[in-house]
């Protein structure tokens, strides 16, 4: 909800860089969240891809329609805590491109559900990431993997381990 937090100019910078590096690929920037959209777009405009840049707001309901309507999500926030955003959009078999400052980070296997950068205002290493989801073999392999971790991580398993958590407390173990 905050562009400037999450790296939009990053973002942005890393794909109009990922689109010169693969113009058959057609990768667009689709941004979901509130924010300065008019600060943005002229970001995008002065790295000319204004027209590759669709601003859809906040959004409330539905917003897996947005993950679906994606191939690769990024964060690449300056600092974040465990952003849920993030294994939404694995839940949503898209593969995650983040900054090592995501809480979750954790979850993104580098170089096999999707990839953790060090250093997010290094749009080489950025561009790079988005460019190799544009292959669609590519991109379908670390979405599939996305997709598995994000399955471990339910709301069960959760409860069930705080439960074996507590369990063990009370009862004087360790875990």
């Amino acid at each position: 909800m905050n562009f400037e937090v999450k790296g939009l100019d990053a973002v942005i910078a890393s794909v109009a860089k990922a689109r010169r590096a693969r113009p058959d690929a057609g990768i667009r920037l689709l941004v979901v969240g509130r924010g300065n959209a008019r600060k943005y777009g002229n970001l995008a405009r002065v790295h000319g891809i204004a027209d590759a840049v669709t601003f859809a707001g906040a959004i409330a309901e539905g917003v897996e329609r947005y993950y679906r309507a994606a191939d690769v999500f990024a964060m690449l926030s300056k600092f974040d805590t465990f952003g849920m955003a993030v294994l939404e959009a694995m839940a949503a078999g898209l593969p995650a491109v983040v900054s090592a400052n995501v809480g979750a980070k954790d979850v993104v296997r580098d170089g096999v559900n999707g990839f953790v950068l060090p250093d997010p205002r290094g749009d080489d290493t950025v561009a790079g990431a988005i460019a190799a989801m544009a292959d669609p073999a590519v991109r379908s392999r670390f979405g599939a993997e996305a997709q598995r971790t994000a399955s471990r991580y339910t709301w069960d398993r959760t409860a069930d381990e705080v439960a074996r958590v507590y369990d063990a407390v009370a009862s004087g173990r360790r875990t």
